[in-house]
């Protein structure tokens, strides 16, 4: 991510409003009017109607939002969870099934740096191509992206070795076997689930290798702070998914 940092600034409108702009852009038209990128001094910038945007170094927050975007994404307040409960660390190796956009697997590529590796299965072609270009535009290199149906796939290679095994398919129960092939005694098999009958189907089936750890749903919800207004803003983000957190025994 450093080196694509260096090629990109975030712009911060009045109203909060961002703009990801390439330094090599000498025009950006917005909502409050055209900026000259070639004379953006220090951390301000005006613009043509006299506007003032903030002048920033984008985080990968940043830059994950404005991705691109084919299959609805894993969201930030969901992803954390994967991160902290699911034990991924620097240097893990993960699968993942399901790629989408590739929002996940650049959030888990991110944070387990380039001594670890995500391998991740896509079974629909123009998802891939998608995810593959949102990569790099990241900049990341650890990402092993393969274009198959993982159902079908053999995970024999990967047996006990792998970290962290990560499901987002309508039938996650149909990774299991797989699942207990691939990963480490104790790690970890996350799936993501937008009905509760997707928990209780695979909850029945984990019995044999997995233990259920932990099941939950993530609210997020912001608030609008301005002089002596507070209040939560109206489109709060509520339910996406239940997310499941087994270990393998």
């Amino acid at each position: 991510m450093r080196n694509v940092d260096q090629k990109w600034l975030l712009l911060l409108a009045p109203d909060g409003k961002k703009f990801l702009v390439n330094t090599i852009q000498k025009k950006l038209s917005t909502h409050l009017g055209e900026l000259d990128l070639e004379n953006i001094k220090g951390t301000k910038i005006k613009s043509n109607k006299g506007f003032e945007f903030d002048v920033l170094r984008p985080s990968f927050v940043d830059f994950l939002y404005h991705l691109k975007r084919g299959p609805a994404v894993i969201l930030p307040k969901d992803a954390a969870q994967i991160l902290l409960n699911g034990g991924i660390r620097p240097g893990a190796k993960i699968i993942e099934i399901g790629t989408g956009s590739g929002w996940l697997s650049s959030v888990l590529a991110y944070f387990i740096g380039q001594k670890g590796k995500i391998i991740s299965y896509e079974k629909e072609k123009r998802f891939a191509e998608l995810a593959k270009k949102n990569f790099e535009l990241l900049g990341l290199k650890n990402i092993d992206l393969k274009l198959e149906d993982a159902r079908h796939a053999n995970f024999s290679k990967y047996k006990n070795s792998i970290d962290a095994f990560i499901v987002d398919l309508a039938k996650p129960e149909d990774m299991l076997n797989s699942a207990a092939m691939a990963l480490k005694q104790g790690g970890y098999f996350i799936a993501y689930c937008p009905q509760i009958t997707q928990v209780l189907h695979l909850a029945k089936k984990l019995q044999d290798s997995f233990i259920l750890e932990k099941v939950c749903e993530i609210f997020e919800r912001n608030w609008v702070i301005k002089d002596k207004i507070a209040r939560p803003q109206h489109d709060a983000l509520s339910h996406t998914a239940f997310l499941c957190f087994a270990r393998k025994k």
